[in-house]
């Protein structure tokens, strides 16, 4: 995952601008640097690369900020680069996000799975999906290859213990829907996690298909890899989960 870097304004303009430091001073002394549109108040302000900042009304190069929500379909891999298979990234049309280069995806599925995934280039907010202390869930709806038992539902809430990681799971809820298909919610992350868990419960997992992350529900509208930006309703929803 790429960390959204933030630096001291004069070190950050100094390396865009290719100018000393002292130069930086002398600018801000003058009250020739703006960021945001709001006048730049001291050398040691801290900005990022989603910062607009203006010295003397000419703009120095900045990234735009990009939250984007992909249906994405079977056989995709949640990569960013592949020299054998379809990428997520690869479903980003150019005037989605001019810097393509700088997104990464917030909480991967795997290439046999579908639905929700989550483009953008703010890991402050992707690192927010996963925090564990935030609890956002994840919905999932699951087909199975054999019929669920009402016991499965009592071992997804109570957790499995994972031999590999030697942590026990977080309470899961499992709703079964019909016979082989179920909804399961999870609030963390762990590699394979469904499928371990259905394994541990002798069943195994024969499509899995994400719909919703937090507050944040895939859209209906959206066909297998289409993709659409994410409202800012949606963007903020990941600060203030209502789950």
């Amino acid at each position: 995952m790429r960390r959204l870097k933030r630096s001291r304004l004069d070190r950050f303009i100094a390396h865009h601008a290719q100018i000393s430091m002292r130069e930086v001073q002398l600018l801000l002394a003058k009250g020739a640097i703006q960021i945001n549109r709001q006048p730049a108040v001291s050398k040691q302000q801290m900005v990022s690369q989603f910062d607009q900042i203006e010295i003397n009304g000419q703009w120095l190069n900045s990234i735009e900020a990009c939250y984007l929500m992909l249906n994405k379909p079977v056989g995709v891999l949640s990569a960013t680069v592949d020299t054998q298979f379809q990428t997520v990234i690869d479903f980003v049309p150019d005037e989605f996000c001019a810097h393509k280069e700088t997104l990464h995806y917030a909480g991967r599925l795997d290439r046999s799975s579908s639905g929700l995934m989550l483009l953008t280039n703010d890991s402050s907010w992707s690192r927010a999906i996963s925090e564990p202390r935030k609890k956002i869930n994840k919905h999932y709806l699951v087909s199975l290859e054999k019929p669920l038992k009402f016991s499965d539902i009592d071992d997804f809430a109570k957790g499995f213990y994972f031999e590999y990681e030697q942590q026990w799971t977080q309470p899961a809820k499992l709703e079964v829907i019909e016979t082989n298909v179920a909804k399961v919610v999870i609030s963390e992350g762990k590699y394979h996690q469904i499928k371990r868990m259905f394994a541990k419960c002798d069943n195994r997992v024969m499509k899995l298909h994400r719909y919703r992350i937090g507050d944040i529900v895939l859209d209906k509208s959206l066909p297998a890899g289409g993709i659409r930006a994410l409202t800012a309703n949606e963007i903020s929803s990941i600060g203030n989960c209502t789950e």
